[in-house]
């Protein structure tokens, strides 16, 4: 059998994890076109098939909100040289532009100041685990207000 390249084998681990948020084999297999043992095998490195775009968005459609979500498209945006960021939710028409320029700055200023501070601390250490995980919540922060500015183009288009 011809092993899976790590890219690969990233799909597998997060489809086997998306069939575990789905509660499973067996309630996943209620909620999908597919067997249990289909879904079993689609989340096994072993096993060179891959689970169908249908049954992905089946499975993912009932795991919003859980930690990993969305498990399978993640692992493919990301295998693919991609990030994924969810939309703004409850966009409304009318965008106040003043408001996104206030964001857009805070959120780039706080990634800024985190960046700065841990320049200063680890000139010759590597971050740690605690300062990689605040950087990362500051540069998704500032991504998430982009976007919010990138959604709101799609809006109407007004400037108040």
């Amino acid at each position: 059998m011809t092993a899976l390249a790590p890219a690969r084998q990233s799909i597998k681990i997060a489809t086997r994890d998306l069939v575990r948020a789905g509660g499973g084999g067996e309630a996943s297999a209620l909620m999908t076109r597919v067997v249990q043992q289909k879904l079993s095998d689609y989340g096994n490195v072993n096993h060179l098939s891959f689970m169908p775009v249908d049954v992905v968005v089946d499975l993912e459609s009932v795991t919003v909100g859980l930690p990993g979500h969305p498990h399978v498209t993640r692992a493919l945006a990301l295998a693919q040289g991609f990030g994924l960021v969810p939309l703004p939710a409850g966009r409304t028409p009318g965008t106040v532009w003043l408001d996104h320029i206030r964001c857009v700055a805070k959120e780039a200023g706080d990634v800024v100041a985190r960046l700065a501070g841990a320049a200063t601390t680890a000139t010759t250490r590597a971050l740690s685990p605690r300062e990689r995980g605040d950087l990362r919540h500051e540069v998704g922060e500032a991504i998430a207000a982009l976007v919010a500015v990138n959604a709101a183009l799609d809006d109407d288009g007004d400037i108040e």
